[in-house]
């Protein structure tokens, strides 16, 4: 029984301390110091795809799943719905979704998934170590949901999407839910 609170305590002190960190960090864009950082997983056609190779663009990035039922595909919509406000600067954005169920997402699978939100948009993955890796530098908690009988799971995620500077900085973070003429507008900040 005490394995069942712990997991949910642990859960809610992430999403408040992030969730105070966030509205700092939105009302004037500063860097949240200790979230994020380079990171390097797999592409399609097992290309090597850092962070860092997109220095000199505003990246968008978030952890979900290919099976997710709600929340990744109205985060990548939010995504690329705040990119396509840019006009000719959104070029200079990239979407990034990493997936958090490798069991079961492939890069190619990563990739497909990313590709229907948008067209400026990566899928990655990676063996477990390597998710959880770059899932730990972003304070992003997540785990496996095993229903008794049943073949199929759930994946239970943070709903963050992380807006990351030209140079490679976290400044800001979303909910899949916020409105993306904000996050386009933040995005022109870090842009000019």
């Amino acid at each position: 029984m005490k394995k069942l609170f712990f997991w949910p305590a642990i859960f809610c002190g992430i999403l408040a301390v992030l969730a105070l960190s966030t509205e700092k960090a939105q009302a004037e864009l500063g860097v949240i110091s200790g979230v994020g950082g380079n990171f390097t997983l797999t592409g399609a056609e097992g290309k090597q795809v850092s962070l860092s190779d997109f220095n000199g663009q505003v990246v968008m990035i978030f952890f979900g799943y290919t099976h997710c039922p709600d929340v990744c595909p109205t985060a990548l919509s939010t995504m690329e719905a705040a990119r396509s406000q840019l006009g000719s600067k959104a070029s200079r954005v990239k979407n990034i979704f990493i997936t958090v169920d490798p069991e079961r997402d492939t890069p190619e699978k990563a990739q497909v998934y990313a590709d229907y939100f948008g067209d400026n948009n990566v899928g990655l993955a990676g063996t477990p170590q390597e998710i959880a890796k770059v899932a730990a530098q972003f304070r992003m908690s997540y785990r496996k949901i095993v229903t008794d009988g049943s073949p199929d799971y759930a994946v239970d995620h943070m709903d963050f999407i992380y807006i990351i500077d030209t140079q490679g900085r976290t400044r800001a973070l979303y909910r899949s839910t916020s409105p993306a003429e904000k996050m386009a507008s933040d995005i022109l900040s870090l842009l000019n």
